[in-house]
């Protein structure tokens, strides 16, 4: 039998055996494992925490929203739309929100995009579902109590399926909300559009405090990945921004966590603010700001949100002006996108402003306030169509399976109708560039569609 090596610490003897060249093989060859494992779990865990960037997007194509009319009167068309949409993964399908007169929803089928600059080789999607008012006569009734908008337009903010209830859950913004009277903003609906009595609403997220209220979180949602659920504190997200009426709504980005399962079960429904920037914390740019270098202006508008789930980057969509603030009529402002009298920042161009979900977490933990979180980059998107108009607000959807991204361009076709863009999103391991939000650079109108 080997005598053992002692080694000596003070009055401690450790015996320890003698090794013999089978056992340092064996040894080593447990080490290597280990090692080799343990570098696995690090690129396992790298990939759960990536960091999108531009170079993460690949653009795929685009197709036509169809043209027509799909409903029982002149406005069950999807022109003049797009503000919402939301992905379908049962039937491969979007919802869409249809014309701005009438604020239905249909549903179409996704075809096969087609990167082309030529409209003439862009493919149109088909009608799954025609378009119906799935609010059942209730999208006005966002004051408190219930009671009815009667002299301000009440449009669809957003669209999002909440697969684990298996329903639509949308959102209605006061377009003009000059008395703050709107308190209410959410609504569920079935999948089966045609479907009435599945309607329920008007719903509350979140009581109001300092001033938050409705026009914070009646737009844009998406749902939280569940590997993030229970650190976030729920399975959704929702927001809004930029609407008219400034001091009612967030100067950028916003993001409220909500469990969609709460709607009409808890008044109001139980919310954590994440991220905000009040007329107090104006931290992406100010009202008035005459720079253009801001990461916000009066005039950009965000209407589409996702949370692509194997990231912790969430990506708001919508399109950003990269002139000077000027308030007043278009001629006035040189503008020639955005025709009305308002706020203009001409030119423009389609926008991400990507965030870190540990950032959320920060602010959840109370280490950081909602208006301390920045993107940490941004990108201008170059579609090959122009910005034809800048009154609608885009919208975005995801495919997790495919890890597809779904982009509306309202006005994109024929002026009046939409385009969906579609992007692969590299969920995969890639080397991050610095992680530094970018400057926006000015580009001419003609170069967007280049």
């Amino acid at each position: 039998m080997t005598q053992p090596y002692v080694l000596s610490s003070g009055e401690l003897s450790i015996p320890v055996p003698r090794l013999t060249r089978r056992k340092i093989i064996n040894i080593t060859v447990s080490v290597v494992l280990i090692l080799s494992i343990g570098c696995i779990l690090s690129l396992n865990t790298f990939a759960a925490d990536k960091l999108l960037y531009s170079n993460d997007l690949t653009y795929l194509g685009a197709f036509k929203v169809p043209a027509g009319s799909y409903g029982g009167s002149e406005y069950d068309t999807f022109s003049y739309s797009g503000a919402a949409i939301a992905f379908n993964p049962a039937n491969n399908s979007l919802f869409i929100s249809s014309h701005i007169n009438v604020q239905y929803v249909g549903e179409i089928n996704i075809p096969t995009p087609v990167n082309s600059s030529n409209i003439n080789s862009i493919p149109s999607a088909t009608v799954r579902q025609n378009a119906y008012d799935i609010m059942e006569g209730h999208r006005t009734h966002i004051k408190a109590g219930g009671a009815a908008e009667t002299t301000q337009k009440v449009n669809i903010g957003g669209l999002w399926i909440d697969t684990v209830q298996n329903k639509l859950i949308g959102t209605v913004f006061n377009y003009y909300d000059g008395d703050t009277s709107q308190e209410l903003e959410h609504f569920t609906s079935g999948l089966t559009l045609s479907t009435s009595g599945d309607f329920t609403g008007m719903w509350k997220v979140g009581a109001n405090f300092s001033g938050i209220g409705a026009g914070y979180k009646s737009g844009y949602m998406t749902a939280v990945p569940s590997s993030w659920q229970s650190a976030i504190g729920g399975r959704a997200l929702t927001g809004d921004c930029c609407n008219s009426i400034i001091g009612r709504t967030s100067r950028g980005p916003s993001a409220f966590v909500f469990n969609p399962s709460d709607l009409g079960v808890k008044e109001p429904t139980p919310q954590i603010p994440m991220l905000y920037y009040d007329p107090i914390h104006p931290t992406l740019g100010d009202y008035a700001d005459p720079g253009t270098d801001h990461l916000w202006k009066a005039a950009d508008r965000i209407g589409g949100v996702v949370w692509p789930p194997g990231t912790k980057t969430i990506l708001y969509y919508g399109h950003h002006g990269l002139g000077v603030h000027c308030y007043g009529e278009a001629s006035a402002c040189g503008d020639p996108i955005q025709i009305y009298k308002g706020t203009h920042a001409y030119p423009y161009t389609f926008y991400m402003w990507a965030y870190n979900a540990d950032d959320f977490l920060a602010v959840k933990n109370g280490t950081k306030q909602p208006w301390q979180v920045v993107p940490y980059t941004t990108w201008a998107i170059t579609f090959p169509f122009p910005i034809e108009n800048v009154d609608h607000r885009p919208s975005a959807a995801y495919d997790p399976a495919t890890q597809r991204l779904y982009l509306s361009q309202p006005y994109g076709w024929n002026w009046s109708m939409p385009l969906i863009h579609v992007y692969k999103v590299n969920i995969g391991i890639t080397p991050p560039p610095d992680p530094t939000p970018s400057t926006p650079t000015l580009l001419r109108v003609s170069q967007l569609g280049e």
